[in-house]
């Protein structure tokens, strides 16, 4: 009967993948302390009991959570396949952690799972800290950018028309168009910093101030941890 040698590559990526089981049941244990801190402790208790919960999901979950909110996915798809990838995540990060400590075959068997045991968790910890970096750098709503920049818009056509009515002592009912503004935008051309988006500004009377309204729905996908979401056909974005 052929047997695997214990000192063997795939004896170590097994010796690796049993290793990192290990800790994550670790990791799924003290979840479940801070769950039931969270349930039955005063409120220091339950402050704890948060921060391990949270601590915990960042170092199970790893780069799996970051890595799928590169697509533009519902919050409900991102947990069930963070869910589901986390197992696989874990039997890779056993396998090199195994290999890894393949150079210690001269030493026990016991001593040999320790050091396997203390680099899966380093790994872990710092994939975790690495990616969680990266989140932090992406966070922020997708739209706001967009949204001021239209307002801003809005602003410089109000201001643009006040100007108008005044220098040629126009009624309050008078309508100007895009091409009389343009001499009062910036650098006095009819450019205004409109992005690329099926938006469209409506100038109105010299006593009502200019809107915009988007034509067609306007897709923003999802950002890090901000959920896509979609500006309707109709949107209206009016000065403050």
């Amino acid at each position: 009967m052929n047997t695997v040698p214990t000192n063997s590559r795939p004896a170590c990526a097994v010796e690796g993948v049993k290793e990192a089981g290990k800790v994550l049941v670790s990791l799924l244990f003290l979840a479940g302390l801070g769950w039931i801190a969270l349930r039955v402790g005063n409120e220091t208790i339950r402050m704890l009991g948060g921060g391990i919960i949270y601590i915990t999901a960042i170092v199970t979950a790893g780069p799996v959570t970051v890595a799928l909110t590169a697509f533009d996915i519902s919050n409900e798809e991102l947990i069930i396949l963070s869910i589901v990838f986390i197992i696989p995540y874990w039997i890779l990060l056993g396998t090199v952690g195994g290999l890894l400590q393949e150079a210690q075959k001269g030493q026990n068997a016991s001593r040999r799972k320790k050091y396997t045991r203390w680099t899966i968790e380093v790994l872990a910890a710092v994939m975790a800290i690495a990616f969680f970096w990266v989140t932090a750098q992406t966070l922020g709503h997708s739209d706001r950018p967009v949204r001021s920049r239209i307002i801003n818009n809005l602003k410089q056509m109000d201001l643009a028309k006040r100007q108008l009515a005044s220098d040629r002592d126009l009624p309050d009912y008078y309508v100007p168009t895009l091409e009389e503004l343009s001499h009062y935008f910036q650098l006095q051309t009819n450019y205004y910093n409109e992005p690329l988006a099926p938006v469209r500004y409506v100038v109105d009377s010299i006593t009502n101030k200019p809107y915009a309204v988007l034509y067609a729905d306007w897709r923003f996908p999802r950002r890090s941890f901000q959920e896509g979401h979609t500006l309707t056909n109709g949107t209206i974005f009016r000065l403050p």
